[in-house]
């Protein structure tokens, strides 16, 4: 019996989880792609890397040419990467880092999953908005100071480039600077679940049957059971 092929994202998690994406330097081994189902996305996203690693350094105009075209392909195979929740996040930070700032690194890395690769600059914008970096004094957060900020999330991104979440690449003197993230989440709000539409139509009828009772009145079964007492 042939053995069954894998899809290109158990793939990439599997080697993302062993620690090995990072240590190759992000780039899958051909010899993983005779097991893949979908080898087209297995070779885009071995050019999107070789881009992404490439643009390293660039003068300013050819680096942002190479990464509109690593861009390109990342929004390609956006829907073939790997899903993963916030402990899956958690999981891999602190078996690839140790003991850091966890909620950091999920809050984060949940929000660079709404977002197709971005500039350093616009990920501190994000990272202003996110609680665990701004403060919650109801939840006993302390936030960050603004002298502090740059430190602190570039020291969490290089957590989930450890990780193997994100690939960085910079232009010549590291003046614009991109992050690839090589995951993405599924909206707790917004399962993929084919019972929704019978949930909304279960909870149609609950609020009906209630504002109904509230006015004294009711379903033909109880209508029924009234007139047989």
């Amino acid at each position: 019996m042939s053995k069954a092929k894998k899809r290109f994202a158990d793939i990439l998690r599997e080697v993302m989880e062993s620690g090995k994406l990072v240590r190759w330097n992000y780039r899958l081994p051909e010899e993983l792609k005779k097991d893949c189902e979908n080898p087209e996305i297995f070779d885009k996203y071995n050019q999107m890397v070789l881009l992404i690693l490439y643009a390293r350094g660039e003068k300013r105009d050819s680096f942002e040419s190479i990464v509109d075209r690593a861009i390109e392909l990342w929004r390609e195979i956006e829907d073939e990467l790997p899903v993963l929740l916030e402990e899956d996040i958690v999981n891999l930070v602190r078996k690839h880092v140790g003991y850091v700032d966890y909620r950091k690194c999920a809050e984060l890395a949940l929000r660079l999953a709404e977002e197709k690769p971005v500039r350093y600059r616009t990920i501190k914008d994000i990272a202003k908005r996110c609680r665990s970096f701004r403060g919650d004094e109801e939840s006993g957060i302390k936030g960050i100071d603004s002298s502090s900020m740059g430190r602190v999330l570039s020291r969490v991104l290089s957590y989930l480039e450890r990780s193997g979440l994100l690939i960085k690449t910079w232009s010549s003197r590291k003046t614009v600077s991109y992050y690839f993230r090589i995951y993405r989440t599924v909206e707790p709000e917004k399962p993929d679940c084919s019972k929704c539409k019978l949930v909304k139509e279960l909870k149609s009828l609950l609020k009906l049957y209630s504002s109904r009772a509230l006015r004294g009145s009711s379903f033909p079964h109880d209508q029924h059971t009234r007139t047989s007492r």
